[in-house]
């Protein structure tokens, strides 16, 4: 058997090579990059190289916070389900980094109860309108790239329209909850996901809502009878707080004692600069090359 590590990869698709190479041969490697960018033929086939790189697209052009972030993970669940020896999924992003060996990545997930994924129950504090302001209005973030300044504008007028208006968007009769958008599930978790997406018309009810890769899926699972196979843990170390010009934090090498000591199998964010000596150090543990 083995596992495969789904890879949803944007600006920092130049660092897949690296990512990838830090995976062996127990683990299967699909690929999704943000159509936005251009990626040449030559560097697709230097990743086909690597006899791991099972699949590779662009499907989509994954806008921050759009409904194609959702789309292009079912898309990965999808390729990598049709493989019959990859029993667990694990889905990072290409700012993301294993901490954990690979050794230790596939003796933590064995059993098809093996699942890690955040979730909180709306209305949730941590977020707001307990997060239910994600869904009661739209948010045309597939058509809005809002990290560019003209499209803040237009949707930040838009936001405010819709409030003037009084606009609500009706809900589901179901409960809500949310997370963080990466996980770790069993191959039984992940074609429940994909054969059951239009259950209770939840995925057409995401269309055009806030961040909606931080609710469908947790929504879908916690509604369904894999409620009672799922631990409320993800197993990623993420620092939400601005720190090297980013939130979440661009994680540096004074990360790495609290990274190494909190039991994690992937961090995030890496930034080739800030985090390279982070990086390093912690490459050096997951191989056994050195004492640190």
């Amino acid at each position: 058997m083995k596992q495969a590590v789904l890879i949803l990869s944007g600006i920092e698709s130049g660092g897949l090579p690296f990512l990838v190479d830090q995976f062996d041969g127990r683990f299967n490697i699909y690929i999704h990059i943000d159509k936005k960018f251009n990626v040449s033929r030559d560097f697709v086939c230097a990743l086909f190289k690597r006899q791991n790189v099972k699949h590779v697209s662009q499907l989509y052009e994954t806008n921050w916070g759009s409904m194609n972030i959702v789309n292009a993970t079912l898309h990965l669940c999808e390729e990598a389900l049709c493989d019959s020896d990859n029993s667990h999924f694990h889905l990072i992003s290409g700012a993301d980094f294993p901490v954990a060996s690979n050794e230790a990545i596939c003796e933590k997930f064995k059993s098809e109860k093996d699942n890690h994924i955040e979730f909180k129950r709306f209305p949730h504090p941590d977020w707001e309108g307990g997060g239910y302001y994600r869904l009661n209005l739209y948010h045309p973030l597939d058509y809005m790239d809002i990290r560019k300044p003209e499209f803040q504008i237009r949707y930040h007028n838009f936001i405010k329209y819709q409030k003037a208006a009084g606009i609500r968007r009706r809900l589901l009769d179901i409960p809500y909850y949310g997370g963080s958008t990466w996980w770790s599930l069993s191959r039984k978790c992940v074609k429940y996901i994909v054969d059951n997406k239009h259950a209770d018309n939840l995925y057409a009810s995401m269309q055009d809502t806030w961040v909606p890769d931080e609710i469908f899926i947790q929504t879908l699972l916690l509604n369904s009878p894999m409620r009672t196979e799922l631990v409320n843990d993800n197993l990623r170390f993420i620092m939400w707080k601005q720190k090297n010009g980013n939130c979440p934090a661009n994680l540096d090498v004074d990360d790495f004692e609290e990274i190494m000591s909190g039991g994690f199998l992937f961090m995030r964010k890496v930034d080739k600069e800030c985090s390279a000596e982070l990086v390093r150090k912690i490459s050096f543990v997951r191989n056994n090359t050195i004492n640190i």
